[in-house]
């Protein structure tokens, strides 16, 4: 994410154009796998995913999607020459990010 907020920085031009980009990864991930990467950055062996259930609360559904869905960094690709080969990955972005802030 961070390089992809840096890439307009060396093109002057896509850095004057208003244009709003997905900030995802090539790599397809769910929300379970999101969920268990951080259960795992944290150390925590013993957990339970609960899904969200609109239906049940009374609320609405967004952001939660019944189908699914993803977002791809491809506009980003094109405009600001982010490349696909990410220098870290989610798990590694995770891990530095929860130990900088909560440990």
């Amino acid at each position: 994410v961070a390089f992809m907020l840096a890439s307009p920085l060396n093109n002057e031009t896509a850095a004057v154009e208003q244009r709003y980009f997905n900030c995802g990864t090539d790599i397809q991930l769910s929300y379970d796998d999101v969920a268990k990467l951080c259960a795992q950055v944290a150390g925590v062996e013993d957990y339970t995913i609960v899904h969200y259930d609109a239906a049940k609360l009374g609320k609405g559904t967004f952001p939660f999607r019944p189908a699914n869905f993803y977002v791809a960094p491809d506009k980003i690709k094109e405009y600001l020459t982010y490349g696909s080969a990410a220098e870290h990955t989610l798990r590694q972005d995770l891990s530095e990010f929860y130990f900088e802030n909560y440990k």
